[in-house]
């Protein structure tokens, strides 16, 4: 609900963001240092006084870096997200609010490969592989406003969330003899949410209140698989299969944020947010610039 104001009747919003993850090594799985940049835009409006809905598209560019044995391998992916979302009041204090997503990703590998030619010297070529890949999902969560104190709001909030990843097939090129075909089937995952948001406290500088806000969540997986890989290099018959799902069943989302709005047609943002896993960090910030009408 937090793309709504009160007494709007629609508004617009675009909020840049900047995300560095980072991935250690788990097992026999490699680790990897990722950075994203992207920006969404949204319209959102009030279809009566206890229902909002909005739609958004976001544009999103990620350079991950592979470490450990895969070090000097790169992927590089575009994307492409569309989703609408809404919340709703019910009764007393209590509301519900959740998103549909779909995502499209371009992706591009770069993995090294290494030759010993006749007389023992080693050369290196490229392997390459382009591919699309797609993704949807959704989350409802419900929620209860409670009036700890003057100004004070405290929002503890519990929901399920789903993100389903498409099959990917493509063969690498690049290479003379070290090309490899690659065929995954889809992977989904069902998260139960739990947390709260802590808002209030308004500070007033330079004659501009400022509104923050504090939130903690817990996500832990409750269903799901994560896809094994076959990959076949040029001239071989039995498939190479990928390690087991490694990835972190339980997560931790912290964060800050702080809005001004110096009338009541503009809004500004800025946030600060962070996911805590097993051997896996994310710290990401948004700017967020809202007009209301």
């Amino acid at each position: 609900g937090d793309e709504a104001v009160d007494n709007v009747a629609y508004g617009i919003w675009a909020k840049p963001f900047y995300t560095d993850a980072h991935q250690g090594k788990k097992g026999s799985l490699a680790g990897y240092k990722a950075k994203t940049t992207g920006v969404v835009i949204g319209l959102d409006t009030l279809a009566n006084d206890n229902l909002m809905i909005g739609a958004a598209i976001g544009i999103t560019k990620t350079d991950i870096k592979h470490q450990d044995y895969k070090k000097g391998d790169k992927t590089d992916v575009n994307g492409f997200s569309f989703s609408l979302y809404g919340a709703q009041q019910l009764v007393e204090n209590f509301f519900a609010q959740g998103s549909a997503i779909f995502n499209l990703n371009q992706v591009k590998n770069k993995s090294q490969r290494y030759f010993f030619d006749a007389n023992g010297n080693m050369s290196k070529q490229i392997a390459a592989g382009n591919y699309n890949n797609m993704t949807f999902g959704g989350n409802l969560t419900v929620g209860y406003d409670y009036n700890a104190m003057q100004g004070v709001l405290i929002t503890p909030m519990a929901g399920l969330s789903y993100l389903k990843s498409s099959d990917e097939n493509y063969k690498e090129t690049g290479t003379t003899v070290a090309n490899k075909q690659v065929n995954s089937k889809f992977s989904d995952r069902t998260d139960l949410i739990v947390g709260a948001k802590v808002a209030g406290g308004t500070m007033n500088i330079t004659d501009l209140a400022v509104y923050p806000e504090a939130h903690a969540f817990v996500v832990h997986k409750v269903n799901g698989r994560l896809s094994k890989t076959q990959s076949v290099l040029d001239g071989q018959v039995t498939p190479c299969i990928s390690q087991p799902d490694r990835t972190a069943k339980t997560s931790y989302n912290l964060g800050l944020s702080a809005s001004i709005r110096p009338d009541a047609k503009m809004e500004y943002g800025i946030g600060y947010n962070a996911r805590i896993a097993s051997k896996y960090t994310t710290h990401q910030g948004t700017l967020k610039v809202r007009v209301n009408f």
